[in-house]
C-alpha cells in the first residue's frame, strides 16, 4: 500500500527521533516558492522544494482519466495550466484503434501517431513527428507565462513522444526547471521506462511524488493525486 507524501515525512521525523505524534498544524506551506517547511520541536527544520509529481501505471489502467479530472479541477478553481493528453483514435464502425492524437487543454487536437510503417515507428505506429512538434512544442513553452499558481500538466512522457528531438529538447529544459524549484510539474510515465533518460532524471528529482495507478486503487488514486497537486501548488486543502 503506497503511504502518502506527508505521511512518509512523518515516518522519517520518527525514525530520526526528531518527533512523536505531530499535529495536522505541524507543517506550513509557503506558497510563494512552493516549499514545505516542516516546524518541529527540535533545532531541525526539513525543507522539502515540492515541485514534481509523476503518475505510472500498466497501459489502459487509466493514467489518463486522472489527468483529465485533475484539469478539470485545477480549471474550476481557476488555476492556470498548460500542456497535453493524449487519446486513442478509434475506427467509428469496427471500433478498431487506429492511432493516437494529442490534445491540449484549450481544445487543440493532433496527431501524434497512426498505424502504418513509416518511420519512426514504436510498435506498429508510426509517429507524426511534425505535427505533434506543432501542436506539442507551443504547449510547452507557454509554462513560462504560467502564474506561481499554474502548472504543467503532460500525459505522457512516453516513447512516441521521445521520437521527437524537439521534445527531448523541452524536456530537459523543464527538468531543470523543476529541479530548481521554478516550475510545478504533473506527468504521466510508461511502469517501464527503462532506457528512457529524461524519465530517470525526473525521477532523481528531490521530492518527487511518484503514484502507482492499479485496477485495485485506481478510483482512490485520484483524490491522492488531487490533494498532493493542490498541496504541491500551495492550494489550502479543504478540511
Amino acid at each position: 500500500m503506497r503511504v502518502s507524501f506527508i505521511r512518509w515525512i512523518y515516518f522519517l521525523l520518527a525514525k530520526l527521533s526528531i518527533i512523536d505524534n505531530p499535529p495536522d498544524e505541524f507543517y506550513t506551506i509557503i506558497k510563494n516558492n512552493r516549499s514545505l517547511f516542516l516546524h518541529v520541536d527540535s533545532p531541525v527544520t526539513l525543507v522539502i522544494i515540492m515541485s514534481l509529481i509523476l503518475i505510472t501505471g500498466m497501459p489502459g489502467v487509466g493514467k489518463t482519466t486522472i489527468m483529465r479530472k485533475l484539469s478539470d479541477e485545477l480549471l474550476t478553481r481557476h488555476l492556470p495550466i498548460t500542456g497535453f493528453y493524449t487519446e486513442e483514435v478509434r475506427d467509428t464502425r469496427s471500433g478498431d484503434r487506429l492511432g493516437f492524437d494529442v490534445v491540449t487543454f484549450t481544445g487543440e487536437r493532433a496527431p501524434l501517431a497512426r498505424i502504418g510503417s513509416r518511420a519512426p515507428c514504436v510498435g506498429r505506429y508510426s509517429v507524426c513527428v511534425a505535427e505533434f512538434e506543432h501542436l506539442a512544442l507551443p504547449a510547452l513553452d507557454a509554462r513560462r507565462q504560467l502564474p506561481k499558481t499554474g502548472a504543467l500538466l503532460l500525459d505522457e512522457i512516453g516513447r512516441m513522444e521521445l521520437k521527437s528531438s524537439a521534445f527531448i529538447g523541452r524536456m530537459n529544459a523543464i527538468v531543470r526547471e523543476v529541479t530548481a524549484g521554478k516550475l510545478p510539474f504533473i506527468a504521466t510515465i510508461p511502469l517501464k521506462a527503462a532506457g528512457m533518460d529524461v524519465i530517470e532524471q525526473l525521477k532523481r528529482i528531490t521530492g518527487c511524488q511518484i503514484f502507482h495507478v492499479k485496477p485495485s486503487n485506481r478510483e482512490q488514486m485520484y483524490d491522492e493525486v488531487r490533494k498532493a497537486a493542490l498541496l504541491m501548488i500551495g492550494t489550502v486543502l479543504p478540511r
